[in-house]
C-alpha cells in the first residue's frame, strides 16, 4: 500500500472517529492558551483599576491580552494547516476559529461605529454588545447536541459575559476597562477549566476501554 493510500485511509478513519465523537476538537495546548488569555485578562484588570498603585493609563495595559490573542491566532493558523489527517476534528475546529475571528473583528468594528453614530456611550455600546454575544453563546450551547464537546463549554462562559454586559452600562466609566478584564478572566477561565476536565475524562474513558 502506497503512502497516498495510507493517508487516505487515515483520513477516512479520522472522519469516522469524528462522526462518532471519539476525537476531541481541542487539546492540552488549547487549555494552556485559554488559561494564558484568562490570566492576561486578570492582569489587564489590575493594570486598569482606577487609582491603584499599579494603574497604567496608556494603551500598553492591553498588551498582555493582545499578545495572548495574537499567539493563539498564530497557533490556530499553523495547526489548521499542519495537523495530520488523523486529527481532522481539531484541524476543522481551528479553521472554524480562524473564520470566526475574520468575521467577528470587522463586525465589532462596524458595530462600534454604529453605536457611536447612534449616540451610545462606550459603556452602553460595549455592554449591550457583550450581553448580546453572551445570550447568543448561551442559546447555541442549549440547542447544540453535545456530539464532540459538552454544552457547558458554551453555556458556562456565556453567563459571566451576560452578567458583565448587563452591569457595565451602569458602572462608573473609570471601571470600564477593568470590568472587561475581569469578564475575560471569568469567561475564558471557565473555558480552560471545562476543556481540561473534558480532556481528562476522555483520556480516562479511553484507558478504561483499552483495559476492558
Amino acid at each position: 500500500m502506497s503512502g497516498h493510500d495510507l493517508d487516505r485511509v487515515r483520513a477516512d478513519l479520522a472522519t469516522v472517529r469524528n462522526a462518532l465523537g471519539v476525537d476531541l476538537p481541542y487539546g492540552e495546548a488549547d487549555v494552556w492558551f485559554h488559561a494564558a488569555l484568562a490570566a492576561s485578562g486578570g492582569v489587564y484588570a489590575v493594570l486598569t483599576w482606577p487609582n491603584s498603585s499599579v494603574e497604567v493609563t496608556s494603551a500598553w495595559s492591553a498588551l498582555p491580552i493582545f499578545a495572548a490573542i495574537g499567539a493563539y491566532v498564530l497557533y490556530l493558523a499553523v495547526k489548521s494547516r499542519r495537523l495530520p489527517p488523523r486529527e481532522e476534528a481539531r484541524r476543522r475546529e481551528y479553521k472554524s476559529g480562524l473564520i470566526a475571528v475574520a468575521v467577528i473583528v470587522p463586525a465589532v468594528s462596524a458595530y462600534a461605529k454604529w453605536a457611536k453614530y447612534a449616540g451610545l456611550t462606550p459603556m452602553q455600546g460595549g455592554g449591550c454588545l457583550m450581553a448580546f454575544m453572551g445570550v447568543t453563546m448561551f442559546l447555541i450551547g442549549v440547542v447544540s447536541p453535545p456530539a464532540r464537546y459538552p454544552r457547558s463549554l458554551l453555556i458556562a462562559p456565556s453567563l459571566p459575559i451576560i452578567a458583565f454586559g448587563a452591569f457595565i452600562p451602569f458602572a462608573a466609566p473609570d471601571y470600564c476597562h477593568c470590568l472587561v478584564g475581569l469578564m475575560d478572566m471569568a469567561a475564558v477561565g471557565l473555558v480552560a477549566l471545562i476543556e481540561h476536565r473534558h480532556i481528562r475524562r476522555h483520556r480516562m474513558e479511553g484507558e478504561n476501554h483499552v483495559g476492558n
